[in-house]
């Protein structure tokens, strides 16, 4: 089952441009979040804490929405094998 992805991104009022730049994704009790990094507009930043926090280079938001939910599980993975030891 693919995730559903929410457009969250906030403007000033002032903005001319409206185009999306934050996205968010309910994993149980998690939030998995895709956002262009404020200073660095070539960069995603990933975020679902306290399991995943990393910025990855530019691609598209669907690109960048998966690459975030192969991370989050590759960590969830490692923290499942170290609790199993």
């Amino acid at each position: 089952m693919a995730l559903k992805f929410k457009d969250i991104s906030s403007y000033s009022q002032g903005a001319k441009d409206r185009t999306p730049h934050s996205f968010e994704a309910r994993v149980g009790g998690f939030k998995l979040v895709v956002t262009r990094h404020i200073h660095y507009p070539e960069q995603w930043l990933l975020r679902c804490d306290p399991f995943l926090e990393t910025a990855i280079d530019d691609c598209p938001v669907a690109d960048a929405q998966r690459q975030a939910v192969d991370r989050l599980r590759t960590a969830l993975v490692a923290c499942l094998e170290l609790l199993g030891k």
